[in-house]
């Protein structure tokens, strides 16, 4: 028999982690706070309910592989955005809009990730480095005094 308090648990939470989780990239902590638990709580939920385990890391996935994934790979090859400034007067009323076009330059350090995490074995940011050989070690334990 179970003893402590009723769990705050609900099946509903399976789809509304993922959805969170998918869109935002809600963190364990997060998920916390909107379902009013601490993250100690969200992390024993995940390794006692199986859907919400599932919806969890199938919300994350999504959102490392469609949202972060999307993004490096635009910033990896740059873009052209609209980027609109507005000046305000002293009372708060908008004396002038200026719309302008972009160009963000693509990022040699996102082109670096995104080849060494796809296409690894031409873009391995490691180096294998053989240190075989002989090792002779002299331990001198004792003093010598003249």
């Amino acid at each position: 028999m179970k003893q402590g308090r009723p769990t705050k648990y609900k099946e509903e939470y399976d789809k509304l982690a993922f959805q969170m989780c998918k869109e935002f990239g809600s963190t364990n902590k997060k998920l916390g706070k909107v379902f009013q638990v601490d993250e100690k709580t969200i992390n024993l939920w995940i390794n006692e309910h199986e859907n919400f385990c599932l919806s969890v890391k199938e919300g994350k996935r999504a959102f490392d592989t469609k949202g972060i994934e999307i993004s490096l790979a635009k910033r990896a090859m740059g873009y052209d955005t609209t980027e609109t400034t507005t000046y305000y007067d002293g009372d708060g009323v908008v004396v002038k809009k200026k719309v302008m076009d972009k160009e963000v330059p693509a990022d040699i350090g996102s082109m670096k990730m995104w080849l060494s995490n796809r296409n690894c074995k031409e873009w391995q940011d490691k180096q294998n480095i053989d240190l075989g050989g002989d090792v002779n070690i002299n331990v001198n334990t004792g003093i010598e005094r003249e």
